[in-house]
């Protein structure tokens, strides 16, 4: 899956309640972007472990878009997942290691 992909998927799926983009390394903030655009009101869980272009910013920015987004899972630094929790205290930011 690629940043294009998800862009597709984004602008045609719009009851997404969950998106598993587990070990996709072409997908990165440029994809969250794409679906933040698409105000994705029922997305409720997001996987994106191992996906190395997703950072804090990329995650904020869906999460400001998406206030279903109760739950994600990330391979981010310990402290960019301290300060998304703290920023969105709602959602559950699960950190998967390598």
């Amino acid at each position: 899956m690629s940043d294009a992909a998800v862009a597709l998927l984004a602008q045609r799926c719009f009851a997404l309640e969950s998106l598993s983009l587990y070990e996709c390394p072409r997908c990165g903030d440029a994809a969250l972007e794409h679906l933040a655009r698409a105000r994705p009101r029922r997305l409720r869980w997001l996987s994106v472990p191992k996906c190395d272009g997703v950072t804090r910013a990329g995650l904020a920015a869906l999460l400001r878009a998406a206030p279903a987004l109760v739950r994600v899972s990330c391979s981010l630094a310990e402290d960019d997942a301290h300060q998304l929790r703290a920023t969105f205290p709602r959602v559950r930011v699960e950190e998967v290691g390598d």
